[in-house]
Order: structure tokens, then sequence, then C-alpha cells
């Protein structure tokens, strides 16, 4: 049926920054194309095009937890070579934010939060944030990634209305929930 709408799902992904596809898939995927870039710039990761797509389809995203998948290789060196434990901590909340920030950037209004959910992809071939290496800690991840969205109000103009509280309700718990309601029960 043409009318019926297909939920477009990416289960397990991160953003590259690119604006389209077509623009991801243009230069070959290698270690120069994600040397000095912000985020992991290869092909696998999502663009801002394909975003919307799965935010017009009422789909879901799962974010990631590879911290391999977020930035490139200098931005990424860079936090790792911290010294101090709490700032570099920050900085890793900072790439998650900076990856989920991008998702509603690119979608542009608020129905984007209903499309992100936590993808964690802890199989063990994941580089994990140092602090967060297993299952266990993800009740830590998201009292941290609370108080660091309160504590620095980033991006305060793409919450639309929403409290740090609410959107990480949204991401680890509630839209996964709300889809699989609507599509599965």
């Amino acid at each position: 049926n043409p009318n019926d709408r297909i939920p477009i799902i990416s289960s397990h992904t991160a953003v590259n920054g690119f604006d389209t596809i077509a623009d991801s898939i243009k230069d070959k995927d290698n270690q120069k194309k994600v040397l000095n870039s912000k985020f992991f710039s290869w092909s696998i990761n999502l663009s801002k095009e394909e975003i919307r797509y799965i935010n017009e389809s009422n789909g879901l995203i799962g974010v990631m937890l590879d911290k391999g998948r977020y930035a490139g290789i200098r931005r990424l060196k860079k936090i790792e070579e911290i010294k101090n434990k709490t700032i570099r901590k920050e900085a890793y909340l900072q790439l998650i934010f900076d990856n989920i920030f991008f998702y509603i950037e690119a979608a542009g209004n608020k129905t984007a939060w209903d499309i992100l959910s936590l993808g964690s992809d802890f199989d063990g071939i994941i580089t994990h944030f140092d602090d967060y290496d297993k299952m266990s800690k993800i009740t830590q991840l998201k009292s941290d990634l609370i108080n660091y969205l309160s504590e620095t109000e980033f991006k305060k103009d793409l919450w639309f209305d929403y409290t740090p509280e609410n959107i990480m309700h949204k991401i680890f718990f509630s839209n996964a929930n709300t889809f699989l309601k609507k599509h599965f029960i």
C-alpha cells in the first residue's frame, strides 16, 4: 500500500557530519577522511539527510556508545591524552552531546527528540567510553549526561522545552518503549 509509512530504524550509529548521503559517500572511507574531522566521517554513520528521512518516517535511531565512531582521529586522540580523569570524562560527555544535537539540528524540530534511543552495542567489540565500559554503568552514564546538560545548558535552544531529565528518559527508555508498543505490540 503506497499510503503505508514504514519506519526506518538505524539500530546503533553515530553521525558523520555531512549534509547529504551523496556528500558522505563522495570520498572513499579511509583514515585520511576521518583524520581531522569533528565527527567520524565514514558513510557508516548518518548524514543530516538520512536523519531527516528517519525522522519523517517516525523511525528510530539507536545512539551507540562506541567512542571510536564519534569523532575524527585527532579529536579523539586529544581527548584520550587528557590526564585529568574528570576533564577527560567531561570531554567524552561533550562528544556524546555533539552527536546527539547533530541529530536534533538535522531534523530541525521537536519530533527529533522522539526518534533517539540507546543502541549501546555492548557486544564486546566496541571501543567504549572509559567510564562506561559495561551495561552496569548505564545508569551512571544517564546521570552524568543529565548533570552535564543541566550544568552547561549546551544548545538549550534545541531542548524544545524539555528538561535534561526528560531528554535522557526519552533516549534511555521511553522512545524505544513507545516505538515497540506502536509497531510490535
